[in-house]
């Protein structure tokens, strides 16, 4: 060591016993420390996600809905890979094929995607 890295290290004994604090106490104390900034971490991250969560889910709320999500759906008349009309339902957010029964009550018709191509958005 030179000779400033031992007056470093006094003036450093010297300032913990002036704290009541061992040397070997030095490890504990930086270990708690280290625990506490992590779980600190540890909860900011997670307020973080949760608010991106919400953000991207629209909050949650009526009338904002998630814009990955479909809450409406409408008929799509297209060909399939056997040069055939056929209808299916479609939502309208995402432009996902869905179930049938979603457009149970809808009528039969293709406003919402006049092209004849099978072209899932």
């Amino acid at each position: 060591m030179r000779q400033s890295d031992y007056q470093f290290q006094a003036d450093i004994e010297v300032e913990l016993a002036r704290r009541g604090v061992s040397p070997y106490q030095c490890h504990e104390i930086v270990d708690r420390a280290s625990k506490e900034a992590t779980a600190a971490i540890a909860i900011i991250l997670g307020g973080a996600a949760i608010a991106a969560a919400a953000r991207s889910s629209g909050g949650g709320g009526y009338p904002y809905a998630p814009t990955n999500q479909d809450y409406d759906w409408a008929w799509d008349q297209f060909f399939d890979q056997y040069s055939q009309l056929v209808w299916a339902c479609r939502g309208r957010q995402t432009g996902q094929f869905a179930y049938l029964d979603k457009c149970t009550y809808k009528a039969k018709h293709d406003f919402t995607w006049p092209s004849k191509q099978a072209d899932a958005r």
